[in-house]
């Protein structure tokens, strides 16, 4: 067997094993949507295989055989298999020649690509991007249409061009993705395929609205896009009046035949059940322990009530909602009248407030009623969400807080943290959410170190916690040691460690009140640098007077808007203020979660069908995960240092 015969047979066999072997556990996995039965697969492989092996002996062609072994990839590219396809091109990369090399890195580029859709939203993007971007810059365009037709394929230019578009889109370039994807010859083929409309309606809908008008102008098949999004983006209206305004349009235009293919989100948004007057279940413990809780959100929804109905007759119009308020009680079980036949009549469920009840109400046979669940439920399944049936969840979530302050620092390049915690359960929780973000964040990076933790019972377990994690209690100890070593005076200032650049701190107000000016001391004076302090809302009271401010100086708090002094100013805040007797932090955060929880239900199905749209709330700026949880983007202040 001559030398070439082997590296043909030892390639073969190393694609065999690579390409039937167990799949490693990565994130090309989940791009594995549908295929053939894995003994299937192997079969018609090794037998494909075979016959390029045997044309091979009869030729003694490598590039022939290099071109057979990529149609091998492409068709398991077509299949959605990129682990199989970057198998075979790994061991024939050695072997290809210039114009092939073309080839495989499109091929690459496209599985990085199905890759991309599938990471976590806190993976890091951006080595693929670069890698896939570098890939497509080097393609020939005149090696891809030599070798189309031998592919048996879509024109290879073709589908670098939608690469490049989907890697522009992937960068946030939508325009310029909506461009080089319509200037395509046979883009009307393309958009008359699910996918390829769909992709292109969310690349519309994500494109700025001030560039939308010009797309369309160049674009006319574009201009159903626009009423659509025109009519989801429109704030003044709610879901029901909404999916009435598209039906209406949607049966003039198939009248017209003038409708493409539409959007998959349309049909979903349209399919919910938000058809006619509203009426509104409220479930909230109004007795116990919980009743404080209960009635300051009772008073926020109570108010976005009154509003929108007043509204609407300002606009000469009905706000047709009715609400009923209904009391869960405080304890673990649910009340006993709160049952299956009192709830099947409503067509919206705000509430319940206790995680207990919120499983309670899962459990009911309520499938023709929106339900929005003011806390996290750990039994909602992909059975709990149909198209009749649509549940989201809306809560004040401190795991959110936690990991906007790990964003926020990351902003910041801020590589070495100090955490600092009371022993309260609210505290635990973001400290572990904390953690969680900071390990698997968008930057992570080995020069990123694992924070200090430093949890505290008292105010001198908080001191000696916090000067040890300086090192500001070894200094003084060598100090010590040196004074005791001569009979001189010693004049001394103690260091603390230099590699450590901010702190965190989930703590009581009161409590940040006395660790700020602890950590302010124990810098050395030979440090020009301010470390930055960050807390939650947990550590923040809008009550805070001008004493207190100079103990916090140089902290940056991460809040609801509405309660930073800009939000302070409004006149809701004042109304507020004045009717519940200058009401503290707490009240004011609960009454802005009831307050916005009304929105988030008249436009639940649209928060949790369109990935781009968000509501401006009082507690913060509201958009929905693929899981239909509000997720809350709040504000920061820093206190001046004056």
């Amino acid at each position: 067997m001559n030398i070439t015969n082997k590296v043909l047979l030892i390639t073969c066999i190393a694609i065999i094993s690579a390409c039937t072997s167990s799949p490693t556990q990565n994130n090309e996995q989940k791009i594995i949507k549908s295929v053939p039965a894995k003994n299937e697969v192997v079969k018609q492989e090794q037998s494909d295989l075979q016959i390029i092996a045997e044309n091979f002996s009869q030729t003694k062609d490598i590039q022939q055989l290099n071109l057979s072994l990529l149609g091998l990839a492409n068709q398991a590219i077509e299949l959605e298999q990129c682990n199989r396809a970057n198998t075979i091109i790994k061991h024939i990369q050695p072997s290809l020649s210039l114009d092939l090399i073309h080839i495989a890195n499109l091929f690459k580029a496209e599985c990085n690509l199905k890759q991309l859709d599938y990471l976590d939203e806190l993976a890091s993007k951006g080595p693929l991007v670069k890698q896939t971007e570098n890939w497509l810059a080097t393609i020939n365009n005149q090696v891809l249409s030599f070798y189309s037709e031998q592919f048996k394929t879509n024109s290879l230019i073709e589908r670098k061009v939608i690469a490049l578009a989907k890697i522009n889109a992937i960068s946030g370039n939508h325009e310029v993705a909506i461009n080089q994807f319509l200037s395509l010859p046979n883009s009307k083929e393309y958009l008359a395929k699910t996918e390829y409309g769909n992709l292109l309606w969310k690349w519309f809908s994500l494109a700025e609205p001030e560039s939308r008008s010009a797309l369309v102008y160049r674009f006319p098949t574009l201009q159903n896009y626009k009423v659509l999004i025109d009519t989801i983006e429109d704030n003044s209206i709610n879901d029901v009046t909404r999916k009435a305004i598209l039906n209406e349009w949607l049966q003039g235009e198939v009248s017209k035949n003038n409708l493409e293919l539409l959007p998959e989100q349309i049909t979903q948004f349209i399919n919910f059940n938000s058809d006619g007057s509203q009426k509104i279940a409220v479930l909230l413990p109004l007795t116990g322990r919980l009743s404080s809780q209960g009635e300051a959100i009772k008073q926020g929804l109570l108010t976005a009530y009154l509003e929108k109905v007043e509204q609407a007759k300002e606009n000469n119009n009905q706000y047709d909602t009715s609400i009923d308020f209904i009391d869960t009680g405080s304890f673990d079980t649910l009340k006993s009248s709160v049952s299956n036949e009192m709830l099947a009549s409503y067509d919206t469920i705000i509430g319940p407030l206790l995680r207990s009840h919120v499983n309670a109400i899962n459990s009911m046979n309520l499938s023709n009623t929106k339900k929005l669940l003011l806390n996290k439920n750990s039994i909602l399944n992909s059975s709990d969400i149909n198209v009749k049936n649509l549940v989201g969840t809306f809560s004040l979530s401190p795991e959110q807080e936690a990991s906007q302050i790990v964003a926020l620092m990351r902003d910041q390049n801020i590589l070495n943290p100090v955490l600092i915690s009371d022993d309260a359960s609210i505290s635990k929780r973001m400290v572990e959410a904390f953690l969680k973000n900071w390990e698997s964040s968008e930057l992570n990076d080995s020069k990123y170190f694992a924070p200090q933790i430093i949890t505290y019972e008292d105010n001198k377990g908080m001191r000696v916690g916090i000067t040890s994690s300086l090192d500001v209690l070894q200094s003084q100890r060598r100090i010590k040691q040196l004074t005791n070593l001569t009979q001189d005076r010693l004049i001394s200032v103690t260091r603390n460690r230099r590699d450590i650049d901010a702190f965190v701190v989930f703590a009581r107000p009161d409590d940040v009140e006395l660790i700020n000016p602890i950590i302010e001391s124990s810098i050395s004076l030979f440090s020009e640098k301010q470390l930055p302090v960050f807390a939650s809302s947990y550590s923040y009271d809008h009550k805070q007077n001008k004493n207190s401010q100079r103990d916090l100086r140089n902290l940056i708090f991460i809040d609801m808007p509405w309660l930073l002094p800009s939000g302070r100013e409004t006149q809701l805040s004042n109304q507020v203020d004045i009717l519940f007797n200058q009401p503290p932090s707490t009240f004011l955060r609960l009454f802005a979660f009831g307050y916005d929880s009304l929105s988030i239900a008249d436009n639940l199905a649209k928060l949790t069908t369109f990935d781009h749209m968000n509501h401006q709330g009082l507690s913060g700026i509201l958009s929905a995960n693929e899981q239909n949880e509000l997720i809350r983007q709040l504000d920061y202040i820093q206190i001046s240092g004056n």
